[in-house]
């Protein structure tokens, strides 16, 4: 729920279709958590080109998203730069559907999105901070201090990147997925636990894997 406030306008220009849009939404709450106040301002100056600015703004969150898009700009149809001051990990669980549970904490990070429409490249990290969160399909909550996911064109960088279950114990994993827009996955990951708790679940948690799993390990994921 919210208060929305805003003009769209759709044009058209020589057999040619555009759109004007400055809307806003006040207050929004999702699910009984308080979002913020959303904006998103479009327009497309031309008849091949569609500008966005968009803004999220409240007492936990932050962050902006600007760019373009080109119907037929082919492997740059895409230019959008992201800047995630904050985002409350509560904010996540809201849109999550129920997949996500028990969040607190925040994120950051920045994103520029660019190329074709259909397989864009996303470069730029994304960084957890004091977070918590409980996977559904897990049922058990995990920690991350201060832990950073590199997005490269090449693929996902992890540098010890760390997961704590309830009693401290931890998971930390080195490595790359490598991909080319998001597809054809290379994987070279390096995982250590040390009596971490992996899942904790009911048959009405999960029908496909269900029980209590405590793993000591060293794995390696290639290929």
């Amino acid at each position: 729920k919210g208060n929305v406030d805003g003009n769209v306008l759709l044009k058209r220009v020589n057999n040619t279709y555009g759109i004007i849009a400055n809307a806003k939404i006040t207050s929004l709450v999702v699910r009984d958590v308080p979002i913020g106040n959303l904006s998103v301002k479009a327009d497309n100056p031309t008849a091949d080109r569609f500008n966005i600015d968009v803004n999220l703004s409240g007492t936990n969150n932050n962050l902006t998203a600007k760019g373009y898009y080109l119907p037929g700009g082919g492997d740059h149809a895409i230019s959008i730069n992201a800047a995630i001051q904050s985002l409350s990990l509560k904010t996540v669980e809201a849109f999550s559907m129920g997949q996500i549970t028990e969040a607190s904490g925040m994120l950051s990070g920045d994103f520029f999105i660019q190329g074709a429409a259909n397989a864009p490249e996303i470069t730029g990290e994304l960084v957890f901070n004091d977070a918590f969160l409980n996977p559904a399909v897990l049922n058990n909550r995990l920690e991350l201090k201060h832990e950073t996911i590199q997005f490269n064109k090449d693929g996902i960088y992890l540098s010890s990147f760390t997961l704590l279950d309830a009693d401290k114990h931890t998971a930390i994993i080195n490595g790359t997925v490598h991909m080319k827009q998001y597809k054809d996955f290379i994987f070279d990951m390096h995982v250590k636990t040390n009596d971490f708790l992996l899942f904790n679940t009911t048959v009405k948690d999960n029908k496909e894997f269900f029980g209590r799993m405590v793993i000591d390990s060293k794995i390696d994921v290639n290929g």
